[in-house]
């Protein structure tokens, strides 16, 4: 299938493509890998109940470890993505590092459900190898910051000591 605006990587003897827009523009959010011993094309299958990130083009994507790192994108025309996931290869399987309080995923989920209300702080990790991000500007519910700016969400990441 042709595309553009994907990522690719190299992983093993594999070249590995993730997302991207087919040629009708559809934002795409699949994985592909390459095999340069066999020439052979295969999908990853990730289930639907499983965390994926939302298809996207124009994003970025490194090695690190045994884990494809993915950054950002484009959703929509409108809609520009602030949020990094992890690909793990030996477990087929997302991790979601951090997703921006205004994401399309996170807007869906508080608009189903009154209770919730993201938070502009949250951390990774346990002890003294944990990381606190935070918003530079805490969010408002319509759309701006509290100082009346459009959303476009700045944070900050600081390794905190216990």
């Amino acid at each position: 299938m042709p595309r553009a605006g994907h990522s690719s990587l190299i992983f093993g003897d594999s070249m590995v493509i993730f997302g991207g827009r087919d040629e009708e523009s559809n934002k795409l959010n699949d994985i592909w890998v390459f095999n340069f011993t066999t020439y052979q094309w295969e999908e990853i299958d990730i289930a639907d109940d499983e965390i994926k990130p939302l298809p996207r083009s124009g994003h970025s994507a490194c090695l690190y470890k045994d884990m494809m790192l993915i950054f950002g994108g484009i959703y929509e025309v409108t809609k520009e993505l602030d949020d990094m996931f992890l690909f793990d290869f030996r477990n087929k399987r997302w991790i979601l590092f951090f997703e921006e309080i205004s994401s399309p995923a996170k807007l869906r989920l508080s608009q189903n459900s009154p209770d919730a209300s993201p938070s502009s702080k949250f951390s990774l990790g346990k002890g003294k190898d944990s990381f606190k991000y935070g918003l530079s500007r805490p969010l408002t519910q319509a759309g701006k910051d509290s100082l009346g700016s459009p959303t476009r969400s700045r944070f900050s990441i600081r390794k905190t000591t216990t």
